[in-house]
């Protein structure tokens, strides 16, 4: 008997894996932990075995997961693909980051980013938050993550950051 794979619970996986959490792939999927969690058990008991060890305080691969997500990231690129279907057009997407953003969540960002679709062309520019909210009105950019700036309410807030205040005696 042939098994075969749900692509949503496939995804499902990937994301809980990038994120290292079932709550934050959930809203990033726009839909409830519990969906996520059911998603990936049953993708466990479908394949035989579990691909995340799971503890009150951490989501983390396990052995054969760590096996199993390059071949996961190929089966959903290879479905993303074959809905797409024939193009001779190259996705690209045109990303602005605030230079005090840029940090080790830039990476991951992009680890996502290629993981959902991988052939998705990403071209990122590093400015500060105004020059990049100029460029993305003059449609230069597709998308921009800024720091707040004074007087526009047309973003949405990804991350809350704590910054502190300190001077010398």
């Amino acid at each position: 008997m042939m098994i075969s794979l749900d692509v949503d619970a496939v995804h499902s996986f990937l994301l809980v894996s990038e994120f290292g959490s079932f709550t934050k792939a959930a809203e990033f999927l726009d839909t409830t932990q519990s969906v996520v969690s059911v998603k990936v058990k049953r993708l466990e008991e479908r394949l035989g075995y579990r691909l995340l060890d799971r503890t009150p305080r951490s989501v983390r691969l396990s052995r054969e997961g760590i096996v199993f997500i390059e071949a996961a990231r190929e089966f959903v690129a290879a479905h993303d693909r074959a809905l797409r279907g024939p193009s001779t057009q190259l996705a690209r997407l045109a990303l602005g980051v605030s230079h005090n953003l840029v940090g080790s969540e830039l990476p991951a960002l992009l680890s996502m980013l290629h993981a959902y679709d991988p052939a998705l062309t990403v071209e990122v520019r590093i400015e500060n938050s105004r020059r990049l909210l100029s460029e993305l009105d003059n449609r230069n950019l597709d998308a921009a993550i800024v720091r707040r700036v004074e007087g526009r309410s047309d973003g949405c807030v990804i991350a809350n950051e704590q910054i502190g205040w300190y001077a010398a005696p």
